[in-house]
């Protein structure tokens, strides 16, 4: 705060010496009269310079929510709702977003309703405009007023257009199983017959090669299945073979398991009998 007293100070001595010298001047576009103001600019910017001011957050720079051409609209809309003339306003500005204004100006065919206030056009976010017309207190509640004149014209008929004709049944064409043409067909390829419905495929054509490769494989898999039948049938046999001689000898171990415990009998009854005589007969 001295600094800034010492500069309000300084500049007084040297504005009252300025003013002293060019007392018996009175031009002013004179050379000392310049200087002068020159000098009292400067020391006007040192003293705003050295104020101490507290510093200012100032918000960032942001659009204005209303242009003067809203204003302007604004204050035309309210002047035509007082008076009985309505006025045509292009756009709503509280139907419509500030960042997304109307495309262009289509609300010359929106009707206005009985109050004079015009109806709004309201917005979609993905394609800008719908052309869905509403209002603020329902879709079209009230019927417009409409002059005598234009309801003594006779309404003018219109022409329905003729119905379509009934569609006429097709033929149904014969439907092609796995792959093989319809018979009667006679199938034509780069200007040559492919296939002849009476003879077949002509050779040396990519159907009749196409025909001779599945008829192989038609053979070769009733080839394959004919094999399969034959091994079966012989591993049927083999096994009612093999069961038939295993039923043999068991037979067979059972009645040599019956001899053996018939001698094992015999031998122990002339043991203990001690008839040696009749064990020669088994030996």
């Amino acid at each position: 705060m001295e600094e800034l007293k010492d500069a309000r100070e300084e500049r007084s001595v040297c504005w009252a010496s300025c003013r002293t010298s060019s007392s018996s001047v009175d031009d002013m576009t004179t050379p000392l009269f310049l200087h002068r103001k020159k000098i009292e600019g400067i020391f006007f910017f040192l003293s705003v310079s050295q104020l101490s001011l507290p510093a200012m957050n100032f918000p960032p720079f942001e659009q204005p929510l209303f242009d003067p051409n809203q204003a302007e609209l604004l204050e035309e809309a309210e002047r035509a709702k007082n008076s009985s003339i309505p006025f045509h306003n292009p756009f709503d500005v509280n139907s419509y977003p500030i960042t997304n204004p109307p495309i262009f100006d289509s609300t010359m065919t929106v009707p206005y309703t009985t109050d004079g206030v015009p109806r709004r056009r309201r917005i979609s976010i993905s394609n800008g405009q719908i052309g869905q017309i509403v209002s603020h207190e329902a879709y079209f509640a009230e019927d417009l007023d409409v002059p005598p004149e234009f309801e003594s014209r006779p309404q003018t008929s219109v022409i329905e257009p003729p119905p379509p004709p009934p569609p006429q049944p097709q033929p149904q064409l014969p439907v092609e199983i796995a792959g093989v043409p319809p018979p009667n067909h006679q199938l034509i390829y780069n200007n040559e017959v492919i296939y002849n419905p009476e003879n077949g495929p002509i050779p040396g054509t990519a159907a009749w090669k196409k025909e001779r490769l599945l008829e192989r494989n038609r053979i070769a898999a009733s080839k394959c299945r004919q094999r399969k039948k034959q091994e079966q049938v012989q591993i049927q046999n083999n096994i009612a073979k093999m069961e038939k001689e295993l039923k043999k000898k068991d037979a067979k171990i059972a009645e040599l398991e019956y001899t053996v415990e018939l001698l094992k009998a015999s031998i122990k009854s002339c043991i203990e009998d001690g008839n040696t005589d009749r064990l020669k007969q088994f030996i």
